[in-house]
């Protein structure tokens, strides 16, 4: 994945989840996002799905999975996501 591929992807994965997110988070995410903090974001996002046990569907699994990857963060987080069928 290149980096533009990248931004697409996570831009795409984390405004896909703002509306399941809790609300004190969804500013922080939409800051981060607009000034490129994308690393940033990807991470703060982990945390928040892990610790809300937000849902997610497979496919949003498997494109963190490949953010992870891209940022050679460790993937264990995944495993403790709250993923439900599609």
């Amino acid at each position: 994945m290149d980096n533009a591929e990248f931004t697409e992807l996570t831009e795409a994965t984390v405004r896909g989840l703002l509306n399941r997110v809790p609300a004190k988070y969804r500013e922080g995410f939409q800051v981060a996002l607009d000034g490129g903090e994308l690393t940033i974001a990807v991470e703060g996002l982990m945390m928040t799905l892990v610790d809300d046990q937000v849902p997610v569907t497979r496919t949003e699994h498997d494109n963190l999975a490949l953010l992870l990857a891209h940022l050679k963060q460790p993937s264990s987080a995944l495993n403790r996501l709250n993923v439900r069928s599609q």
